[in-house]
């Protein structure tokens, strides 16, 4: 049984583990362990956390600089290049701050 098995069983345990998701972590997710196959797994949103109180302009730099190097970070952190413009903002069950929300309205496709 692969951990992607166990989501059903995992949500009936209750409402704070609604935030965990199934998900397939690719066979190239760790090259030195040679796999061929997906595995499917759990896994949580990974989010870049901040104070409400953080300056909204430092949250935008920040949010657009992080968004505008994920190719680059990509090649040593292989999640960064799943980062999704049209998913980011949802931060749930953490309010979105203003100036992430800032950002993404201005790349808005």
């Amino acid at each position: 049984m692969q951990l992607g098995d166990l989501i059903g069983p995992l949500h009936a345990l209750g409402r704070q583990t609604r935030y965990y998701r199934a998900a397939m972590m690719p066979a190239d997710a760790y090259p030195e362990m040679r796999s061929t196959q997906v595995v499917k797994t759990i896994a949580v949103a990974n989010l870049l956390v901040t104070l409400d109180s953080t300056d909204p302009d430092l949250t935008e730099s920040v949010t657009r600089t992080v968004i505008g190097s994920r190719d680059r970070i990509g090649t040593k952190v292989h999640a960064a290049q799943k980062v999704d413009l049209r998913t980011a903002i949802f931060t749930n069950p953490l309010p979105l701050h203003d100036g992430a929300r800032r950002y993404y309205v201005s790349v808005k496709p």
